[in-house]
């Protein structure tokens, strides 16, 4: 009988409660029962529940680097796991990856699991109110290391190397080329994002609305290292170009519009009498040029300026661009977005009839429209609904909250 010793013993978290970003829901109820049913299995030992390098392994038995050797539920409803990594030539890379002792970093961290579905598979609304898939049941056959978790904080966060000498029997893992009815075989690894060309990229059709504070972005000021803007806490955030180099007391840069985002947002702030003001008559012609100049270049259409209306030019979506956006098809879809700057309006439908396409279009960008107009009839850019505070109509223009009191009698 052969000898595989222990080279090292790690511990973690394998799955959470939630929506995977593989839009998978697993409710702590399922997290349990999958636990329980994986005990047997663990503690009988013929069928082990292997740890290879990455999914992509299959069935290479040489990338099968450990085993989980403990399965235990949380506090949090997570399922914590640990397990040893075996003496060979893969384990020990991936030990060398995931070593933390000396408080050095690991350049691994990342888990996820193989398991399957078992019942009934169907389209549930997960608790963000966005599609998800659910089985009956979830079963794990094992946990495999990967960079990209689609599970959130499925990672390991203990590592230790054995001590000399250990060792165990080896065993050999199990194979079945059955396939169970109603059974699905999921795995919980992120796929890489589509690499988008420049051209995909600038056809983006959705960008997130950015907030303008006195034409300053807190937005991206609020974003700290690791994010996707040059963000630092300060004002004006980067070396970026602004339609305003420094024109108000302060001499403060303002308006940024080096990205769609911002020149949308730009357009809508400006669009507000209380903001255009702060500029002679002069100065706001030259921050209205360099605005429509940047609009132009990232193909928006400026229609109604003076209520800050932007529409994006039509692009087409490309195979990669459509991926990236997470469209399974684009035939007979569509998106309607109006918008006042703090309040942004969305409609949208995929793989509609496309007999239906203009009729639904329609009475979708009537509806946009009208479902504006009502929070803001004058578009000026705050909100004219009764009841609502100086802070969001700051020009008072808002109707009064109800009709005034009827005389008593006399």
């Amino acid at each position: 009988m052969s000898v595989a010793k222990v080279l090292a013993t790690v511990s973690g978290t394998a799955l959470k409660p939630g929506v995977s970003l593989n839009r998978r829901y697993y409710s702590a109820e399922a997290i349990a029962d999958a636990v329980r049913k994986a005990q047997p299995r663990l503690a009988d030992g013929s069928m082990p529940l292997s740890m290879r390098s990455h999914h992509a392994a299959d069935d290479d038995s040489t990338r099968i680097v450990g085993r989980v050797r403990s399965l235990t539920v949380a506090g949090d409803g997570s399922a914590r796991f640990t397990a040893d990594i075996a003496d060979t030539e893969h384990g020990r890379t991936i030990a060398s990856l995931l070593d933390t002792t000396g408080g050095t970093e690991p350049f691994l961290r990342g888990v996820s699991i193989r398991g399957l579905w078992e019942g009934r598979i169907r389209k549930i609304k997960g608790p963000d109110g966005a599609d998800a898939e659910q089985g009956d049941s979830l079963s794990l056959t094992g946990l495999d290391y990967t960079a990209s978790p689609g599970v959130p904080g499925a990672a390991v966060d203990a590592f230790a190397w054995a001590k000399d000498g250990a060792s165990e029997t080896t065993e050999r893992v199990l194979i079945t080329e059955s396939v169970q009815e109603a059974r699905v075989t999921i795995t919980e690894e992120t796929a890489p994002a589509p690499v988008l060309t420049e051209a995909d990229q600038a056809a983006l059709p959705f960008t997130a609305p950015h907030v303008l504070e006195n034409g300053l972005c807190v937005t991206c000021a609020a974003v700290t290292e690791g994010g996707n803007a040059p963000g630092n806490g300060k004002l004006p955030y980067g070396d970026i170009q602004y339609a305003d180099p420094g024109y108000q007391s302060d001499k403060q840069k303002r308006y940024p519009i080096d990205n769609r985002a911002h020149v949308k947002a730009a357009l809508a702030y400006l669009a507000k009498k209380a903001n255009a003001a702060k500029y002679t008559p002069a100065q706001l012609k030259r921050v209205m040029g360099r605005i429509r100049a940047a609009a132009k270049k990232f193909g928006i259409q400026v229609a109604a300026e003076s209520a800050g209306w932007s529409f994006d030019a039509p692009a087409q979506v490309t195979e990669a661009l459509a991926e990236h956006l997470g469209m399974a098809s684009c035939a007979g879809s569509w998106s309607v977005r109006a918008s006042n700057g703090p309040v942004d309006i969305c409609l949208s439908s995929y793989s509609m009839d496309p007999e239906d396409l203009d009729v639904i279009l329609r009475a979708a960008a009537d509806a946009a429209c009208k479902a504006l107009a009502a929070l803001d009839p004058d578009m000026d850019g705050d909100m004219d609904v009764p009841g609502v505070s100086s802070d969001t109509d700051p020009d008072g223009d808002a109707p009064g909250e109800s009709a005034p009191d009827e005389a008593s009698p006399t």
